[in-house]
């Protein structure tokens, strides 16, 4: 059996050696088909003639020929161009106009140039013409020059020009008198005379600001957050406080009745100031050893400070020890529940989300400026009211203006379930405010927090779509009516007072 095996094999193995070796060998023909290789590669193999390079005055000729405009050959092409490059010019001009303009009414006057294209050299120049030298600047025209730099520059920090798009600090170098960066100092263009581009650009700024916001406040809905902020609440501490505060104001309550959640709140605001949350201040950041530090600008935040949704970080240098100190301002409530200090914007943030893990409604209230605080919704008075966590008040909504003499533009609150515009409220002259609100239309507010409000709605629940509704028509009632009045017809907390007005360092993010 296994020798047949082996034949078989054997005889495959022969006859895949005839066909594919054996075979073609033998039908070869090396007479005719050896010879045209030969040939064939011989001639592919023979050298090719050198191309000649051209002569000098031929490389002139072509270089000059290739340096020609191609307009030349076209007329209509080159009136065609010649009209685009007219109207770039006349936009430009208007532009370097319009800013001149804007700086002059700023204190900073220039002369409006015309930006034209340079002039074409005469043939043969006049013998007569001379070059007239150009006079030099005295020292008091720089000292002037350098004085209402200064100022600008002060007037763009303090942020109380209408109309101003503000697009960071500006980094004022010691030493220097130049004149102030236009890229870097943004010019005040009223919202009548802005572009349709700018009024776009400006709309979607205005929303990007908006829906950041809105982002944080998603995060207070998480119950594991919530269980998490509830352990850090004394809530017995706090009821026996409300119980107190109640029987001193002459309402008394039953020992087994609980205090209403009015009264909690404000207790728990209270606690939050006094005995949670520490403060930073915006100058002489402590350091370890107690002495002040020194700014030293932002860094970069690192990427276990990036996990906690940091954007940015301040740096202070300490002058006794040199310890560089880091201040991350972090937006995750998490992070902030941890370490317990920041400024306004860490103060409402992690105070909404004690506020929600007790119950209460919650939205972020955004002054466009540099302020942030909290409304929480009130069942028995069946509104929203304010909350400041980092002053420790509540029901002081004029505060800001009368108390701070902050001017007032933008004043949104936002929360999970939908936005308002709530600024009426937090002012006594409407007049005034809707003079400062530049950045976008009125028209424009209105359409955007209607569109963004019929967007959540789909998502919620039909009885509790009807609360919100409810609730959003009567406000929307309230804050009219402010807009409507007078400032002799408006009531409100009295601001000016002591009780009113807190400390003015605080309070600014």
């Amino acid at each position: 059996m296994h020798w047949a095996w082996a034949a078989l094999f054997g005889g495959a193995a022969l006859l895949y050696a005839y066909f594919y070796y054996l075979k073609p060998f033998l039908s070869r023909r090396p007479g005719r088909n050896d010879s045209r290789r030969r040939e064939e590669m011989s001639s592919s193999y023979q050298a090719r003639p050198t191309p000649q390079a051209p002569p000098r005055e031929e490389k002139v000729a072509l270089k000059a020929s290739c340096t020609v405009p191609f307009v030349d050959k076209d007329p209509e092409l080159t009136r065609r161009l010649e009209a685009m490059h007219a109207r770039v010019q006349r936009v430009a001009d208007e532009r370097y106009a319009r800013e001149s303009a804007n700086l002059e009414r700023l204190g900073l006057s220039r002369t409006i140039k015309t930006r034209s294209p340079p002039p074409v050299p005469a043939a043969t120049p006049a013998p007569e013409a001379t070059a007239t030298p150009t006079p030099s600047s005295s020292p008091n025209d720089d000292a002037e020059r350098e004085a209402r730099r200064k100022a600008h520059l002060e007037a763009c920090r303090q942020r109380d020009l209408p109309g101003l798009v503000w697009e960071g600090p500006v980094q004022e170098e010691v030493g220097t008198s130049s004149a102030p960066d236009p890229a870097v100092v943004a010019t005040t263009v009223p919202l009548a005379s802005a572009p349709p581009q700018e009024r776009a650009r400006r709309q979607v700024r205005w929303m990007q600001r908006v829906n950041g916001t809105v982002d944080l406040t998603q995060a207070y809905e998480d119950p594991t957050l919530q269980a998490q902020a509830r352990q850090c609440i004394p809530v017995a501490l706090l009821m026996q406080r409300a119980r107190a505060s109640l029987q001193a104001d002459g309402k008394p309550l039953a020992p087994e009745a609980t205090p209403d959640a009015d009264a909690l709140a404000l207790e728990l605001v209270r606690w939050f100031k006094n005995d949670f949350f520490t403060f930073v201040p915006t100058k002489g950041f402590p350091c370890s050893c107690g002495a002040p530090c020194v700014s030293r600008g932002m860094a970069e935040p690192w990427p276990e400070e990036a996990a906690y949704r940091c954007q940015v970080v301040e740096a202070w240098e300490c002058p006794c020890c040199r310890t560089l100190n880091r201040f991350p301002r972090y937006n995750d409530c998490r992070k902030l529940l941890a370490t317990r200090r920041g400024r306004c914007g860490e103060f409402a943030n992690c105070f909404a989300l004690c506020a929600r893990s007790l119950g209460y409604d919650v939205r972020l209230c955004t002054e466009w400026s540099d302020h942030i605080w909290v409304e929480l919704y009130s069942r028995p008075r069946g509104r929203w009211v304010h909350y400041d966590p980092c002053e420790g008040c509540s029901d002081t909504p004029l505060m800001y203006e009368c108390g701070w003499g902050k001017q007032i533009s933008y004043v949104i609150a936002c929360s999970f379930e939908g936005i308002c515009d709530v600024t009426w409220r937090y002012t006594k002259d409407p007049a005034a405010v809707l003079e400062r609100r530049q950045e976008v239309t009125e028209e424009y507010v209105t359409r955007a927090v209607s569109t963004h409000n019929m967007k959540i709605l789909r998502y919620v629940a039909p009885t509790r779509r009807e609360v919100l509704l409810a609730r959003w028509a009567a406000e929307q009632q309230e804050l009219e009516a402010r807009r409507q009045a007078t400032p002799e017809n408006l009531s409100g907390p009295a601001a000016g007072t002591a009780e009113v007005q807190p400390r003015l360092n605080l309070g600014r993010q």
